[in-house]
């Protein structure tokens, strides 16, 4: 199996954390959820680099930053047999802050990611690596990190990501008219992220539509690493030990009998995502449900278990309806047997650029659709 690159890339810019806890703990005339600490650096805002180095610059005078809490929803995790729909997740909720450091309104939005009260050692430990993870992701395909805030004397850590206004795809799809060619753009952009990841050694786990977030209407941005794992060097696979709802109908045939991971079944997990966008993420055809049409109504580890019979004698998700063949038989590549044999994200990139110029310029009407 082809291996991605080996480390050695050039440092992204340092991202410091946005502030140190304070006595102060409330935001004056501010309503809502509990509000991260008011802070002190010296510093630019998160996105002044030096283009010399990539180290941030330093103002001579302090600056105030303070998050004002706007809004609050919660986030989808949606890690097991369940199908589609809403809830708390598993690590907890994602809040919409201002950033201002300025103290005069002319601050960004940021995301602010909080732990549930109450939460486990494990995801405890898990949110801990994500932190870690995003620390040293720098890709513009990638949602970046902003840095962290705590509060009760680190017992409450805070992560805070920029904020990407159009929501994922899984939300936006179904509501907007997109192109076949607009879809095969997005699928790139997807892979270009994907690649540079596997190049850091790292597997995603967790790969969907509703983890693919639309920064604006060209560009998207992959986020959600609660599930990311580093795989070690010289080692091809990791292997999952810990238990925890799993997204397993996104997961590949060697995730589901042996709890292996390859940079591979990242790839297994890209094909049905492009099965989801090729299907513009209408609920009624996503893969629970139509997995859950092949095999029958079930419950708990049944449901695994069949999935992985129906995986094992060559069914896979059915075309999409208007998909040209040739985009089909590429997601059927994603989804071969071997982890081996499924083409890796620096292939795929290639590959769905000369689709997206192809499809550019062609008509609905002429795609030899299967």
């Amino acid at each position: 199996m082809a291996r991605p690159p080996q480390r050695g890339r050039a440092a992204p810019p340092v991202v410091p954390p946005l502030g140190t806890p304070s006595t102060n703990t409330s935001t004056p005339g501010c309503t809502g959820p509990a509000r991260p600490e008011e802070a002190r650096r010296e510093g630019k805002k998160p996105d002044d680099t030096d283009p010399q180095n990539g180290a941030r610059e330093r103002d001579a005078a302090p600056l105030r930053q303070v998050l004002l809490p706007l809004v609050t929803w919660r986030v989808s995790w949606l890690r097991g047999c369940g199908g589609e729909g809403g809830g708390e997740g598993h690590f907890g909720k994602v809040s919409l802050y201002c950033y201002d450091p300025a103290n005069d309104g002319t601050g960004e939005m940021v995301a602010v990611k909080s732990l549930k009260s109450g939460c486990s050692q494990q995801l405890l430990t898990s949110w801990k690596k994500e932190i870690e993870i995003l620390k040293t992701l720098y890709h513009e395909n990638i949602v970046k990190y902003k840095g962290c805030c705590s509060e009760q004397g680190e017992k409450i850590v805070q992560l805070i990501m920029e904020y990407v206004p159009l929501g994922s795809l899984r939300d936006y799809l179904p509501k907007h008219n997109v192109s076949l060619a607009h879809i095969l753009l997005f699928a790139q952009q997807i892979c270009e992220g994907m690649a540079y990841l596997h190049s850091l050694h790292y597997i995603h786990r967790d790969l969907a539509a509703r983890n693919v977030l639309l920064e604006n209407e060209n560009i998207v941005k992959i986020g959600d690493f609660g599930l990311a794992k580093a795989i070690p060097e010289g080692h091809e696979y990791y292997r999952v030990c810990e238990d925890g709802d799993s997204p397993v109908f996104w997961y590949a045939v060697e995730c589901l009998k042996e709890c292996k991971f390859y940079y591979a079944s990242d790839v297994w997990s890209f094909g049905v995502t492009l099965y989801e966008l090729l299907t513009r993420c209408d609920s009624s055809q996503s893969p629970p449900a139509r997995f859950i049409e092949m095999i029958g109504m079930t419950q708990g580890q049944m449901t695994v278990l069949r999935l992985i019979e129906l995986l094992d004698r060559g069914e896979r998700l059915p075309s999409p309806k208007d998909c040209p063949c040739e985009i089909y038989r590429l997601m059927k590549n994603c989804w071969e047997f071997e982890a081996s044999f499924r083409p890796a994200f620096t292939n795929l990139v290639p590959i769905l650029k000369a689709f997206h110029e192809k499809y550019k310029t062609q008509a609905p009407s002429v795609f030899n659709v299967c």
